[in-house]
């Protein structure tokens, strides 16, 4: 009888303390990586007006050529984190209608890391990332910024 106990475990209660201690774990390791997602959107705009600022002071329009690699650099970084966001969000919500369908174990609690965690995955999804709506207008205006800035400095 405990064979089939075991192979058949006892699903969890959605008011389980739990249950009530893993989800907002979840929420906040998503939390996390909004506001990740946000900063590199924040000091990407910060470091590339520096550095327009610096190539209009010193009269060379050429130097704001420069701002691509912090441009490019938080571009990814952006869809890294938007990329584990996603992962992070179908792993709560996997886990949500588990619950809801009465098929959620002990097993389940406490796991940190998406199911699709590997090398792969994680290259394919920010692949798919980067052609989001939060992603590619960004930067996009952001690097036509960069072009226009250097054509309006350009003797």
């Amino acid at each position: 009888m405990s064979a089939q106990a075991n192979s058949n475990p006892t699903p969890l209660a959605v008011e389980s303390e739990a249950v009530r201690a893993y989800l907002p774990m979840i929420q906040s390791v998503i939390t996390r990586l909004a506001g990740n997602s946000a900063s590199c959107k924040t000091w990407c705009v910060t470091l590339i007006s520096a550095l327009t600022v610096l190539a209009i002071d010193k009269g060379k329009p050429n130097a704001i050529l420069i701002a691509f690699i912090p441009a490019g650099v938080f571009f990814f970084l952006d869809a890294y984190y938007l990329s584990l966001e996603r992962d992070f969000r179908d792993l709560y919500n996997g886990f949500v209608k588990k619950l809801h369908d009465g098929q959620a174990a002990k097993s389940d609690l406490y796991i940190l890391k998406p199911e699709n965690y590997g090398l792969i995955h994680r290259t394919g999804a920010m692949i798919s990332t980067i052609f989001s709506l939060s992603i590619t207008p960004f930067y996009g205006v952001l690097l036509l910024a960069i072009l226009i800035a250097k054509r309006a400095i350009s003797p």
